[in-house]
C-alpha cells in the first residue's frame, strides 16, 4: 500500500475548545516544500482543514487546497479550492481522500 502524503488528525483534535465555546484547531500542510528552504516551487500543493459551526451549532469540516508560494491568507479566493464535509471522523477521512486525489491528479 502506498504511503499517505496527507494524514489528517482525529476529529477531537479539530474540535479543540469548540465544545466550551472556544475555537477549533486548524490543520495546515504542504507537499513540495524543501525542509531547509521552505516553499521554493510555485507548484507547491498547500492545504488547510478546519471545523465550522453554523447558527444551529451544527459542525461541518472544511478542506481547502491551492498551489503556490503564498500563505493561505495572502492567496486570492479564486485560486483556493474548498469543499465541505460532514463534521465527523468519516468527514475527515473523506476530506483526506479528496485532498490526496486532488494532489495526485495534479489539479
Amino acid at each position: 500500500m502506498e504511503d499517505l502524503l496527507i494524514k489528517l488528525p482525529k476529529y477531537n483534535w479539530f474540535d479543540g475548545l469548540m465544545m466550551f465555546g472556544g475555537a477549533g484547531n486548524i490543520y495546515t500542510g504542504s507537499i513540495g516544500t524543501d525542509p531547509k528552504r521552505g516553499a521554493v516551487d510555485a507548484n507547491c500543493f498547500r492545504y488547510r482543514v478546519w471545523l465550522e459551526k453554523d447558527e444551529n451549532g451544527e459542525k461541518s469540516l472544511i478542506a481547502a487546497w491551492y498551489r503556490g508560494l503564498e500563505c493561505y491568507a495572502a492567496t486570492d479566493d479564486e485560486k483556493i479550492n474548498k469543499k465541505e464535509f460532514e463534521g465527523s471522523q468519516k468527514g475527515i477521512l473523506q476530506a483526506q481522500e479528496w485532498l490526496l486525489d486532488s494532489y495526485n491528479k495534479g489539479l
